[in-house]
């Protein structure tokens, strides 16, 4: 498993910024949709995106922390999501990490068969 995460890392699938690895934790719905945006090579966000969608009256759910926060707000280009019941840290169900990849993939590649 260990060996997996590493090539998830060298391919920037998952951050090797965090230097603790939890195989056994469930992912949460924030890091899965971190690893399907990075899969299909959607850029990050910086920090004034998220103050830009704040100034637009969005506000997020208080247990988010600043890199779902740029993850959330990035996905919401492509696709609806309320950032205020989102529940960043919540498990990800499979229908929802299915659900993240079919929108993603849908933007990635638009001709392709949904």
């Amino acid at each position: 498993m260990c060996r997996a995460s590493e090539k998830a890392a060298d391919n920037g699938l998952v951050t090797q910024s965090n230097n603790v690895f939890r195989p056994q934790d469930y992912v949460t719905k924030s890091e899965a949709l971190a690893m399907m945006m990075a899969a299909t090579c959607m850029d990050d966000l910086d920090d004034l995106d998220v103050i830009n969608y704040l100034a637009s009256g969005q506000v997020f759910t208080t247990d988010a922390v600043t890199w779902q926060k740029r993850t959330m707000v990035r996905y919401s280009q492509y696709a609806p999501i309320n950032t205020l019941v989102f529940g960043p840290n919540k498990c990800a169900t499979r229908s929802e990490v299915f659900d993240f990849a079919a929108e993603l993939l849908q933007v990635a590649d638009p001709q392709a068969d949904g």
